[in-house]
Formats: C-alpha cells, sequence, structure tokens
C-alpha cells in the first residue's frame, strides 16, 4: 500500500502547527480558515431542486393543461427561483392558433395565485394546412411565498381558439423550482 503518512500539517515556514492528525482524528488550529461566501453573504444559495419534464407531443386547445412541480420551502424567508421552458412549439394546420401561457403558485387547501403570464403567443404558419413554424418559449421568475408548506406551481397551457403543440416531433419542456436561502 502506498501512502502519505505525517503526524501534523506545518505552514511553509515551519513556525506553526496548522493540525495534528492520530489514527482516529484531525485536530485543526484555531486559526485555520475554509473558503465558503464573504462575511454577511448568508444567503443566495440553492438548497433543493425539483423539477418536472413533459417528453410527449401535447396538443394543447382550449381546455387548460398544466406541467406542474412541487416543493416544500425550509424557511419562511426562502425564495423559489422558477424555470418553464416549452420546446418545438409549433402548429400543424391552418388557421388561427394562439397560446396562453401563465405561471401559478398553489398552496394546499387555497385557491390559486397568478404570478406570470404569456399572452399570445402565435406560431407562424402563413395560414396554409398542414405548415408549421417551430420554436420556444421559455421564462424564469422569482418568488417569495413567505410560507414554508407544499407549494404547487403551475405553468399553465391553453389556446383560446385553434391548437398549438408542444415537443413537437422530440422536444422536452420543463419546469424546475429551486429553493434559494432568503
Amino acid at each position: 500500500m502506498t501512502g502519505i503518512y505525517v503526524d501534523s500539517i506545518k505552514d511553509k515556514s515551519d513556525t506553526k502547527t496548522l493540525a495534528t492528525l492520530s489514527s482516529s482524528a484531525v485536530t485543526l488550529d484555531s486559526s485555520v480558515v475554509f473558503p465558503g461566501p464573504p462575511s454577511g453573504a448568508d444567503g443566495g444559495h440553492i438548497i433543493q431542486v425539483k423539477q418536472t419534464i413533459l417528453t410527449a407531443d401535447t396538443t394543447i386547445a382550449q381546455t387548460p393543461q398544466n406541467i406542474t412541480v412541487t416543493i416544500t420551502p425550509s424557511s419562511t424567508s426562502n425564495k423559489i427561483l422558477l424555470f418553464g421552458n416549452l420546446t418545438s412549439v409549433a402548429r400543424r394546420s391552418g388557421g388561427s392558433a394562439e397560446g396562453n401561457f401563465s405561471l401559478k403558485r398553489e398552496k394546499t387547501g387555497e385557491s390559486s395565485t397568478l404570478l406570470y403570464v404569456v399572452d399570445g403567443i402565435t406560431p407562424w404558419n402563413d395560414g396554409a394546412s398542414n405548415k408549421r413554424s417551430v420554436g420556444s418559449l421559455g421564462f424564469n421568475y422569482l418568488d417569495s411565498p413567505s410560507f414554508a408548506s407544499a407549494i404547487s406551481y403551475h405553468f399553465e397551457l391553453l389556446c383560446a381558439s385553434g391548437n398549438v403543440d408542444i415537443n413537437d416531433e422530440g422536444g422536452i419542456s420543463s419546469l424546475i423550482a429551486m429553493e434559494v436561502v432568503g
């Protein structure tokens, strides 16, 4: 077996012992500091991530459909950073179709709260049948829910008229929720 065997670690001037090692413990000198966030920067790091993906080629019509992700914040002072993405948004046929997309927050036992709306997304197709355009729609949103119980976020998809397809021929759409420390 190859290894490095030491009883202590000293600074490069050999004047101070920074750590002593035994067979069962490492003891650090009180002057040893591990890198971390700058002084006063106690928030901003991600402590949990939840994701929901939708891979099926899905036709969106006049009945709302949701991509939903649920997360439970660990503190009322934490925020939720959301990323939503619809890929391969397309229209396969002629006529008018207009997609409406919104982000809603729902706490168990309460009605949903509208947080964000993208209204009137119309894939171009010059009015001819069997033509389509393909594009993507994305958003990010920082929510401050102020409670520490399960929250469901719904990326709601709906068409005012006609229909729009998402994940057309192999796209992946998603909704990601990240808890950010206060």
